[in-house]
């Protein structure tokens, strides 16, 4: 039969088993959760400054990226629209997106491509968030995409 001083330190030795591992629990579960610099794409994006051929500004010209619920649902890829606002005119195009949080790439593409049966790469992005904000960035061209408010489009 033990003792009570031995149930006593088997309890606090399994106690500290809980602890320690409740500690670990936290740790990793802290480690989940992403800091507000990460890279997240959800929701419309207009295209704020761009040295990038893809999306030329201009004068009447805006761009604008929709990207729905997109990471935030956990997904890594799915549909962008991209639209361009030359007032009064709106050209919308539905692209792919794929975005590998790892390294911080995001690529967009066509659907589909004449002879291809996949999408097909039309640019390729390293993304890096400032505030709310996401710079994408290519070669020696920039991309700044700030979340556009209900006015904006």
């Amino acid at each position: 039969m033990k003792t009570l001083s031995a149930i006593y330190r088997g309890g606090l030795a399994i106690s500290a088993t809980v602890i320690a591992s409740l500690l670990l629990m936290v740790q990793v579960s802290t480690a989940d959760i992403p800091d507000r610099h990460s890279s997240h794409l959800s929701g419309m994006y207009e295209v704020s400054q761009s040295s990038d051929p893809a999306f030329p500004l201009g004068q009447g010209r805006e761009w604008f990226l929709d990207f729905g619920e997109g990471t935030t649902t956990g997904n890594l890829s799915g549909t962008v629209a991209v639209s361009l606002r030359e007032n009064p005119n709106v050209k919308v195009r539905i692209m792919v997106w794929q975005y590998y949080p790892d390294r911080r790439i995001l690529v967009i593409g066509n659907q589909t491509a004449q002879g291809a049966p996949a999408a097909v790469a039309s640019a390729i992005w390293s993304v890096q968030s400032q505030s709310s904000d996401l710079h994408l960035a290519r070669n020696n061209q920039t991309i700044v995409l700030q979340p556009a408010s209900r006015n904006d489009y």
